[in-house]
């Protein structure tokens, strides 16, 4: 092989390693790539709003929420979020209930909870959030319509039935968008999920 081919290769092959997205880690594959929005829709009421810098993803939370491409079934979704103080917004699952990140000095439950829960209200067990502009974690675990959420290592939701946010007498659809809201600046980080076996229909 001459000199000249092997650079070219050489080359080639750090092309393809610097191109490539983290790989996927225990918690799944990554959501949020850390150097852009690529996996998220381009809503342009969305896109001006959502900025990636240093690794982290920030919402000025004055946009649209930012809306997954691909759509989800049964899953485990990890969030590493972080709020500043009067921020609030949340994690939609499957485009429908809301997962809600609270302002803990102004809201006496937490974040954590389905507040658009109607029939069966799902309020955190306990307060688990971390005091506003450090980062907290969400793990989420969805499997057909029941959720559990840990909240810094600690479930807030135990096997909670999630309603139709906008229509409580129909069904929750059975794959959707993964969503961040933020209303108030946010920024979020290794976002992760990893697909599960689909549950059995309840």
């Amino acid at each position: 092989m001459s000199r000249w081919v092997s650079v070219v290769l050489g080359l080639s092959f750090l092309s393809a390693a610097w191109s490539q997205d983290p790989p996927a880690t225990d918690a799944g594959h990554p959501l949020f790539n850390g150097k852009d929005l690529q996996g998220w829709l381009a809503d342009p009421m969305a896109i001006d709003h959502w900025k990636v810098t240093e690794g982290v993803l920030y919402a000025d939370g004055k946009g649209h929420n930012l809306v997954s491409e691909e759509n989800y079934r049964d899953f485990e979704l990890t969030v590493e979020w972080r709020a500043a103080a009067g921020s609030h917004g949340g994690v939609w699952i499957r485009s429908r209930p809301k997962i809600a990140i609270e302002n803990p000095a102004m809201n006496d439950s937490g974040s954590g909870g389905l507040v658009n829960n109607k029939e069966k209200p799902a309020k955190p067990a306990a307060k688990a959030d971390k005091p506003a502009g450090e980062w907290n974690t969400f793990r989420i675990q969805v499997s057909g319509n029941v959720v559990t959420v840990q909240l810094n290592d600690q479930v807030v939701i135990d096997k909670a039935v999630m309603e139709n946010a906008f229509d409580s007498s129909r069904k929750l659809p059975v794959t959707g968008k993964i969503e961040l809201e933020a209303t108030g600046p946010i920024e979020f980080r290794k976002i992760e999920i990893k697909q599960i076996d689909a549950a059995a229909p309840q």
